[in-house]
């Protein structure tokens, strides 16, 4: 039993050690704190932020379940349609990029999942694309590899700290001056926007049913 544990307690230190391992500390910026790091799986960068967000778990949750308000608050992103509601924790979603010219926009099909941690009430929300060919590209080019994780944790009733990590291959011929600005842009201007919404006073507090705030 001693040596379950101990290989269980080596393990779990071991995927924290990757998970926290290579980072560079770009900048912080109003509250906004934003790494990057380089991977053995792909050749483009990962990228995380970080900020405190002054209300509670629910708020978040509730514009994370708004997928036709991704365009308000989602870095460039010029259209987002709930595909299909699969549960009150998953469904598919699909959303359109806008780049700079003369770079071809981009598209995605992802699959979301909500999970909370019962007893730290840390909340994990993930995005990761899929490949459906029923939803056309209407011109766009079809991103198919990428993934996007939010980790919501109560600090107390009013402050979440939200951890943003995303790897995305960007797919097609992309200028790397476009890629290293997605990078340093996407995880500022992603959560910059969100806490602007959710922090406003015309927003209220809401819950969101089969979630517990702190």
């Amino acid at each position: 039993m001693k040596k379950f544990l101990f290989i269980v307690m080596v393990s779990s230190l071991a995927f924290v050690s990757a998970k926290d391992a290579g980072w560079k500390f770009e900048f912080d910026k109003n509250g906004i704190k934003v790494w990057t790091r380089k991977t053995d799986i792909s050749k483009f960068k990962e990228f995380k932020s970080e900020a405190i967000i002054k209300s509670n778990i629910g708020s978040i949750l509730y514009v994370f379940d708004d997928v036709d308000n991704f365009t308000n608050w989602v870095y460039n992103c010029t259209k987002a349609k709930l595909v299909k509601k699969e549960s009150p924790f998953r469904g598919v979603v699909y959303v359109e990029l806008k780049m700079p010219w003369p770079v071809t926009n981009r598209d995605m099909v992802y699959r979301y999942v909500m999970t909370q941690n019962k007893r730290t009430k840390v909340v994990t929300v993930t995005f990761t694309s899929i490949i459906d060919n029923s939803i056309p590209t209407n011109g766009n080019v079809r991103m198919t590899d990428a993934k996007s994780t939010y980790v919501l944790t109560p600090l107390d009733a009013n402050r979440v700290k939200i951890e943003f990590y995303s790897l995305a291959d960007p797919a097609g011929s992309i200028p790397k001056s476009v890629v290293n600005m997605f990078i340093r842009d996407t995880p500022y201007q992603t959560l910059l926007k969100l806490r602007g919404i959710v922090e406003a006073p015309s927003f209220g507090r809401k819950q969101m049913p089969h979630f517990e705030d702190f």
